[in-house]
Order: C-alpha cells, then sequence, then structure tokens
C-alpha cells in the first residue's frame, strides 16, 4: 500500500514522510536550514507510526529561526482543505499563516 502512497504523491526530490525529507535535508548535499516559513500540520488523533505532532516538530530543524509553526488539529490529509467539516478548524489556521508571510514579504520590499 505504501509503494502506491508514494507513486501517487511523492515528489521524485522529496519524499511524502519525515524519514525521506531528513535523508534529503541532512544528507551530504544539504544546504541547512532554509530562510522559509514552515507551517506544520498534524492530526490530534494521528496513529504512532503516522506524521504526529513529535515527528512533524522536527521539521523546525529545516528552517531558520523562528520560520516554523505547528498546529494540531482535529484532522489533516489532503484533501482536509477542501471538507465543509474541517473548514470551521483548519481554513483559519492556513490563512492566517499565508497572510503573515505575505505581509513579512511585503515589509522586507518597502525596506530593500
Amino acid at each position: 500500500a505504501m509503494n502506491v502512497v508514494k507513486q501517487q504523491y511523492a515528489q521524485p526530490a522529496l519524499g511524502i514522510g519525515s524519514a525521506e525529507s531528513s535523508a534529503v535535508a541532512e544528507g551530504p548535499l544539504a544546504p541547512g536550514p532554509w530562510d522559509v516559513p514552515i507551517l506544520a500540520l498534524a492530526a490530534a488523533d494521528e496513529r504512532p507510526l503516522g506524521e504526529t505532532a513529535k515527528k512533524v516538530s522536527g521539521w523546525e530543524r529545516y528552517t531558520s529561526e523562528g520560520n516554523f509553526a505547528l498546529a494540531v488539529v482535529e484532522k489533516v490529509g489532503h484533501m482536509a482543505l477542501m471538507s465543509d467539516k474541517s473548514q470551521s478548524e483548519l481554513v483559519p489556521i492556513v490563512l492566517t499563516d499565508l497572510l503573515q508571510v505575505w505581509w513579512r514579504e511585503q515589509a522586507s520590499a518597502a525596506t530593500s
């Protein structure tokens, strides 16, 4: 089953989970922490072998200080943003994060 998931959702450069991300981001050609924001979403009821909050909190090491946020929500999945049931929780979190990134970029452009 995992092979099918990887074929459908993985990218050649970066797999689908923490193990693949670590192999790419910490390998011999890794550039070090990137100066990009990361919003990590984790499901509150994630199974222990899945992408738990503890696992995705490790993604903080891939970005510069202050550029990481973790939100633990009821449901997270590739269709969660499109579900009417998740909108009350997930959509505001993602939109707020996107607005913060946009404002940071605008402030940076104004001072350049």
